[in-house]
């Protein structure tokens, strides 16, 4: 049993009000996301997490794959202190050929979006910056 579980055991039994335990980067996880309203070219990935922690997004417990959102190999957020912005949205990947653009929306867990259009298709990193206070992405929608 680690330490925190039986101290917190320990406080239960004697009553005492404890305060949840805040996430950080040093202790927090990605979440895995579950795919939804998945078309040939839209869909979108719900009921997950991605933190910045420089970890790919995990889609139904495994890293993403490139079949799930056509022409994108890897997501994943960082954290950095600046000006203007401090996360960014990284997503390696081309807009599949034959079509016009990749359109992805990304909700964090204020409600706020930031969307990202990939014309290239060119395999590459496109970026996508903002501040929030609430910036862990939640949703994640693609229309091809």
């Amino acid at each position: 049993m680690n330490e925190e579980l039986r101290k917190n055991i320990i406080a239960h039994k004697s009553g005492e009000i404890l305060e949840p335990p805040v996430a950080n980067e040093a202790n927090a996880a990605n979440k895995s996301f579950e795919v939804f309203n998945k078309g040939a070219y839209q869909g979108s990935l719900e009921n997950g997490l991605l933190i910045p922690n420089g970890e790919t997004i995990i889609v139904d417990n495994k890293s993403l794959s490139e079949g799930i959102i056509p022409g994108i190999k890897r997501i994943w957020l960082t954290k950095k202190d600046g000006i203007l912005y401090d996360l960014t949205i990284h997503v390696e990947g081309a807009c599949p050929k034959g079509k016009w653009d990749n359109k992805m929306v990304f909700q964090d867990e204020s409600g706020d979006r930031y969307s990202l259009r990939i014309f290239s298709s060119a395999l590459q990193e496109h970026t996508v910056n903002y501040h929030s206070t609430a910036g862990n992405i939640v949703k994640v929608t693609w229309d091809i």
